[in-house]
């Protein structure tokens, strides 16, 4: 942000706030001595005029010398974030001690950095690992279980999904990703998530409606698959009866999630996205971490996919998931 001029002119009055006053101190000094000598007062005034030139020459190259100090501090405030180096160099003791200052502490933020790295690398290392090890316990459970016992199956589905949402959602914020975008079979997709819900959708006697379409998309496979899984979650989840409908427009190369559930607030709709917002739906009925749709809109973002929401209360809710033109 570049520093107005007008606080510049008003910095350098301050820094040479004692010029005049010490120049008006002499000149009165001057007077006295002039009038107790009875001297003539003209040589006094060409005196007061040199001085006071002198002084606006003083004031003017100061400012002119601000405004170029400034300039570097300017260019340096762009780059510094990045490149400490930038910093101009002192021209004078204390801007030698406000420059080991300001060293030390880009040391320190450093320092504190790489360990704030590593122990972040660390926990996501941990949590990799524990979910993925939490994984082999679910399963045998379901070997044992097989096709009995279809309350214990879905509690168990629930856990493996929530244990798929923690490796992802570590993935997801981490600095790096693993996207692979390539042409993918839109149908192949839906059909693997819809798949997987079914028992939920049988269990819940939900209506499933899908038609097939010959697409094909740019994406990431298993992030678009991870979007999806997470919109029929949602659909599921807030739906006691109904239906849940899946659409896409090749027109507008629009995928659409639909429900036929308890629905949105308008008030909360514009927070859904966000980071830890369960909305009043999540706090009465205690289903929602306030995750899911976050992760959805990170992992959107990742894959150039537009996502949006329209709802109302009691009568449903539509996700529409936009895809980017070839």
């Amino acid at each position: 942000m570049k520093t107005p001029s007008n606080r510049i002119f008003l910095d350098c009055l301050k820094r040479n706030r004692f010029v005049f006053p010490v120049f008006l101190l002499i000149f009165a000094l001057e007077a006295l001595i002039f009038s107790l000598y009875s001297l003539p007062a003209e040589p006094l005034l060409y005196a007061l005029l040199l001085s006071f030139l002198l002084c606006v020459f003083i004031f003017v190259c100061s400012f002119l010398r601000s405004l170029r100090r400034q300039k570097e501090f300017d260019r340096a405030k762009k780059s510094v974030p990045n490149d400490t180096d930038a910093i101009p160099l002192p021209e004078n003791l204390s801007e030698e001690q406000y420059v080991e200052i300001i060293a030390l502490l880009s040391q320190e933020l450093n320092r504190l950095n790489l360990r704030l790295s590593e122990e972040r690398s660390g926990m996501q290392d941990y949590y990799t690992a524990w979910v993925h090890n939490i994984k082999t316990p679910i399963a045998v459970l379901k070997l044992r279980i097989g096709d009995g016992m279809p309350e214990l199956r879905s509690e168990l589905f629930r856990i493996e999904q929530y244990a798929d949402m923690a490796l992802n959602y570590i993935r997801i914020e981490s600095e790096t990703n693993d996207l692979l975008p390539c042409e993918c079979k839109l149908d192949q997709i839906i059909c693997d998530s819809v798949r997987k819900f079914a028992p939920q959708f049988i269990s819940k006697k939900l209506r499933m409606k899908y038609e097939s379409t010959d697409c094909t998309v740019v994406t990431d496979r298993k992030w678009l698959g991870f979007i999806i899984d997470q919109l029929l979650s949602n659909a599921v989840k807030y739906t006691d009866s109904g239906f849940v409908e899946i659409t896409y427009s090749q027109e507008t190369s629009t995928l659409y999630v639909k429900d036929s559930g308890i629905g949105i607030p308008a008030c909360d709709l514009p927070r859904i996205f966000e980071k830890g917002f369960t909305g009043s739906n999540g706090r009465a009925e205690s289903k929602s971490t306030g995750f899911g749709l976050y992760m959805c809109k990170k992992a959107c973002g990742m894959l150039g996919i537009r996502i949006a929401a329209t709802s109302e209360p009691g009568l449903g809710t539509e996700f529409s998931l936009i895809f980017p033109k070839r």
